[in-house]
């Protein structure tokens, strides 16, 4: 089975501040899946988190707060 994590759980992974979390699904760096009516919860699955921390959906380089993308 899949796992999915929240946005909390994704920013203690990759060790960084939950808006800044937030940014990076907004700039559409860590792709998620949000549930319910007007947004609801927002859920990451593993591999979308993996695939970030590869660098496979980022353009590359560190964005402003000197997080890498």
């Amino acid at each position: 089975m899949m796992q999915v994590y929240t946005i909390d759980e994704a920013r203690v992974i990759l060790k960084v501040s939950r808006d800044t979390v937030r940014r990076l699904i907004s700039r559409g760096r860590i792709k998620c899946v949000r549930t319910g009516r007007y947004g609801g919860r927002v859920l990451i699955s593993e591999r979308a988190l993996e695939e970030f921390m590869l660098g496979e959906g980022a353009e590359g380089g560190d964005d402003e707060f000197g997080v890498r993308i």
